[in-house]
């Protein structure tokens, strides 16, 4: 949880520029409930969109070297088993000035991050996780801000 003087602390950094990702770790609803209650409290008036597939985190177009092309991604088993099939990043952002000032993944990206293949997590295969957080980063340092 954060106080109100840090999430206007946070809000005062992504105003001047910065960009925020946040991810439900591990993927609990619990964690995900956590993470969008933080979300709001930092961006109180706006609402969370779904990622346009045709945004460089997703498509990586327009991206410094080393980009993928995330149109298609790999969830894990047991995230597949509640959600149905699906290959479709759900990548949710708040954009300012046309730019993504805050990333949220209600699935996890960070136990993707570190390897870890453990059942009961709820998001992205270790490769999707990799290449979605690669591709972030990559649009962060593309931005001219």
């Amino acid at each position: 949880t954060l106080s109100d003087e840090q999430a206007a602390q946070v809000r005062q950094w992504i105003d001047g520029g910065g960009t925020l990702c946040i991810d439900a770790a591990g993927g609990s609803q619990a964690a995900a409930q956590a993470s969008a209650a933080m979300v709001k409290q930092i961006f109180p008036q706006e609402v969370l969109r779904p990622l346009a597939s045709s945004d460089g985190i997703i498509s990586g177009r327009n991206l410094p070297g080393g980009a993928h092309n995330n149109r298609r991604v790999e969830y894990r088993y047991y995230a597949l088993r509640q959600m149905g099939p699906t290959s479709s990043p759900r990548l949710q952002v708040i954009l300012a000035d046309q730019r993504p000032a805050l990333i949220y993944s209600p699935e996890d990206l960070t136990a993707g991050l570190a390897g870890l293949e453990h059942w009961g997590i709820f998001g992205y295969s270790v490769e999707s996780a990799r290449k979605l957080t690669t591709n972030i980063v990559l649009s962060v340092l593309a931005d001219p801000q």
